[in-house]
């Protein structure tokens, strides 16, 4: 993804965690080494959700599961990172909130990994409707597996 890609998905997630009235929330974007590349926030959120959302591109990144949210969706995808599956209640779900994109370079058939993530939702499911709405704003489109890509130009 291009800077300006990256800059215009961050201000749709943000556009649009507006319009359905959230306070507070943060978006992400982490690299495939699991560094935050860039992010972005509304006013007044707390630190903790930019934590939050990279926890989960990282969980998600990593292949982990997420257990039984209980409505502390980022807190919970954290703690799954670092703890083994058994200790957090012991059943299995996606990672909501958090998506992989995969781009390919224009100058080289090089393909590119990167997690976008956003939190700060009391639901997760608002969490992916502002990521999700922030990459159809740049032209992505989700594929089969659930991998986001740049919608092929005819």
């Amino acid at each position: 993804m291009k800077v300006e890609e990256r800059q215009r998905f961050l201000q749709e997630a943000l556009s649009h965690a507006k319009e359905i009235g959230l306070k507070q929330f943060f978006a992400v974007i982490v690299d495939d080494l699991g560094q935050i590349i860039q992010d972005e926030k509304l006013e007044n959120t707390p630190r903790f959700f930019r934590k939050s959302a990279a926890g989960k591109a990282i969980a998600l990144q990593n292949g982990k599961v997420m257990k039984n949210p209980v409505g502390v969706t980022g807190l919970l995808s954290i703690l799954s990172f670092y703890l083994p599956a058994t200790v957090i209640f012991g059943r299995d779900f996606p990672i909501i909130g958090c998506v992989k994109v995969e781009t390919v370079d224009d100058d080289s058939p090089t393909t590119t990994t990167f997690y976008l993530s956003g939190s700060g939702a009391v639901k997760a499911e608002d969490d992916l409707a502002c990521v999700e709405h922030g990459l159809k704003a740049i032209g992505f489109v989700a594929d089969q597996d659930g991998t986001w890509r740049k919608e092929a130009k005819e």
